[in-house]
């Protein structure tokens, strides 16, 4: 493997500086609305998460994977500290936006969701109208307002936990409610397919509203931790470029 001080190892921590430099653009991109002329805010942000991960790789190739120096090994906690603290930050981003188009959500767009999925599941006959009733408690509960985020945090836990518990259970349901509507004399037989497609839609959509709020209120709180380790690291890498040429 290549070693720090010259040649490829030496290239390769330029190259990973820069790459870090670069992802740099997105933040200023947001701010600058009419500079149009840089490319799309959108496009920019597919190329922070991507030098995120590449620039990061490099470094750590630079560094030969290991603990050196004091000056380097700090800088390169700091960077493996940014890493997990972005990729957390992308986990959070993706529960409050739709996809990566910048279109943040609001709490309107999941009940809007959620009103449809529950439409659509209530028009699946007896069945649809059976789980829409088993599930009526569970949706209420998802409504409900958390105060603080140690609550929330329990709230989107208990709703999983309590959604993917239904799924389950109401397999079940569905199958013997299917069965018997299935005896029933001149009686249509609901499409299984579509049924077991619209449950897991409304669950999911019990899901997203019953945890937006927490995610929304935790990506806030992200970002301001996320920009001082940015310049934490941005300081350890300029203090550790300065001892390798000084010494």
């Amino acid at each position: 493997m290549p070693t720090p001080e010259d040649g490829l190892g030496y290239a390769l921590g330029i190259i990973g500086v820069t790459m870090m430099a670069i992802l740099m653009i997105y933040p200023l991109r947001k701010r600058l609305t009419g500079a149009t002329w840089m490319g799309s805010v959108g496009t920019w942000f597919r190329i922070h998460m991507l030098l995120g991960l590449l620039g990061p790789l490099v470094i750590l190739y630079h560094a030969r994977f290991t603990w050196a120096a004091t000056n380097s090994g700090v800088a390169l906690l700091a960077l493996l500290v940014v890493v997990a603290s972005g990729l957390f930050g992308r986990f959070l981003y993706v529960h409050i936006h739709r996809g990566y188009s910048q279109r943040k959500l609001e709490v309107r767009d999941f009940l809007d969701e959620l009103g449809e999925s529950r439409l659509l599941l209530d028009a699946d006959g007896d069945a649809g109208h059976l789980i829409v009733g088993y599930l009526r408690d569970l949706e209420r509960h998802a409504l409900e307002k958390r105060s603080n985020l140690l609550q929330g945090a329990f709230a989107v836990f208990s709703i999983t936990a309590r959604t993917w518990l239904f799924a389950w259970r109401l397999r079940g349901v569905v199958r013997a409610e299917l069965a018997r509507e299935a005896s029933l004399p001149g009686r249509r037989a609901t499409d299984s397919e579509a049924l077991i497609d619209h449950l897991t839609r409304y669950l999911q959509s019990i899901r997203d509203v019953g945890g937006f709020a927490f995610y929304d209120r935790l990506f806030r709180a992200w970002h301001y931790l996320h920009v001082p380790l940015f310049l934490f690291l941005a300081m350890t890498v300029a203090l550790h470029v300065l001892a390798v040429h000084m010494y």
